[in-house]
C-alpha cells in the first residue's frame, strides 16, 4: 500500500496532513512576504499565538508592529 493510499483511506490522517501542509505554506508566506520583503512596511516586532479549536484544528492570532 502506497503512502497516498493510506492518507486517502484515513480521514483523520488526511485532515492532519492537510493542516500541516497549509501551516508550512503559511509559514513560508509569512517569512518571505511579510518579514523579508516588507509588503506592509518594515516589521519591527511580531507576535504569533497558536490556539486550538475544540476539534483540535489550530488557528493563529498575529500581531505585527510596523
Amino acid at each position: 500500500m502506497l503512502h497516498n493510499d493510506i492518507v486517502f483511506l484515513d480521514y483523520v490522517l488526511r485532515t492532519r496532513f492537510s493542516i500541516m501542509t497549509i501551516f508550512i505554506k503559511f509559514k513560508d508566506f509569512f517569512n518571505i512576504v511579510i518579514l523579508q520583503r516588507g509588503v506592509l512596511g518594515k516589521v519591527e516586532q511580531y507576535y504569533v499565538e497558536k490556539e486550538y479549536q475544540m476539534r483540535g484544528v489550530p488557528h493563529y492570532h498575529i500581531l505585527l508592529w510596523i
